[in-house]
């Protein structure tokens, strides 16, 4: 997993950028002294079961966080997850691989990724306590708030599917948001040291890697379906299989994928390889490609149709927030 080691091996000079001059208690964090191993995934976690139950008010607090008055009602619920930032912040200060413990391969499709979800609260949380920071005038820990975000974008993003990709680009984009609606309240000295502790920070995980990474439910669905033939299941498992996927097929259908299942399969994976081709081949013919490419899906496999991922907006989502990143940075320099 290239992607994550390389981010976390550079986690330590991304934080010194901002660091440098300035007193590590600012960051609510001691002089560096000799760590055990910690697997980010574990603090974030700890974040998440020290946030508290968020209350009708609360969530529509979070619903309107980048324009709710940071009033005491904001000030409570920020107050409220002080030990979810102490551990927000250990997570960043990591330079670990953040390992969530979730196998797709083997839990294929049943599989339940729920730190998105939870990751998004925090981040939500979080900005609002570094816009309330940017209104206090205490630049460093503003940025500092911002930072730790996209640093959780890019650790929520594993394992690599479509719901953690999607997921790290919302996060990213909250990030961006604060940083073109605020950024002028920050100090100057502060916009630039945040601006080059950004150039540490990995990229964004890749469309075509997502896409590539998907491969492994066809694996997983092999798997199934391998067992429930020889348990002459293959029907019933077929049918939960359609119910699940918003297609219900009637029996009839079902008796034909019975026959052509590993068949189907195999397209599905063949399909998914050409999609990955597709998307790296660069921004400028990958559009038409895509284009051409959708058009034919009404004469795949009917697995094929629901599984194969259309990601036109994942492309775009990333190509924008990369954009907009490159815009900001050039702003906090100047």
């Amino acid at each position: 997993m290239a992607y994550t080691s390389n981010m976390n091996c550079r986690t330590l000079p991304l934080l010194a950028c901002l660091l440098v001059a300035l007193p590590l208690a600012t960051f609510g964090q001691q002089p560096a002294t000799k760590k055990a191993v910690v697997n980010p995934a574990t603090s974030y976690e700890a974040a998440f079961e020290a946030m508290p139950d968020l209350t009708k008010q609360g969530l529509d607090i979070l619903q309107q966080w980048r324009r709710v008055p940071v009033d005491v009602a904001v000030h409570e619920l920020i107050g409220g997850c002080a030990d979810s930032h102490k551990h927000l912040y250990a997570a960043m200060s990591s330079r670990e691989e953040c390992d969530w413990g979730i196998d797709l391969q083997k839990g294929g499709l049943d599989v339940a990724i729920p730190h998105v979800g939870r990751a998004a609260a925090l981040a939500k949380i979080t900005l609002l306590r570094s816009r309330k920071m940017m209104g206090d005038r205490q630049s460093v820990k503003a940025a500092s708030d911002i930072l730790a975000v996209r640093r959780m974008a890019r650790d929520v993003a594993t394992p690599e599917c479509m719901i953690t990709a999607m997921s790290s680009y919302a996060i990213e984009s909250m990030a961006l948001d604060i940083l073109e609606d605020e950024a002028h309240r920050l100090s100057t000295t502060t916009k630039r040291r945040l601006a080059t502790a950004f150039q540490s920070l990995d990229p964004l995980v890749e469309p075509s890697r997502v896409i590539d990474k998907e491969r492994v439910y066809y694996d997983w669905l092999r798997t199934e379906l391998a067992e429930a033939e020889e348990q002459k299941r293959t029907v019933v498992v077929a049918k939960d299989l359609f119910k699940r996927l918003g297609a219900p097929l009637p029996f009839q259908q079902l008796q034909s994928f019975e026959r052509t299942w590993r068949r189907d399969l195999d397209k599905c994976d063949e399909l998914q390889q050409e999609l990955v081709r597709l998307v790296k081949e660069g921004r400028g013919k990958t559009t038409r490609e895509l284009a051409a490419f959708e058009k034919q899906r009404n004469s795949w496999p009917i697995i094929a149709r629901l599984m194969v991922p259309q990601v036109g907006g994942l492309i775009r989502k990333h190509s924008d927030l990369q954009k907009r990143a490159d815009a900001i940075g050039l702003t906090l320099q100047r």
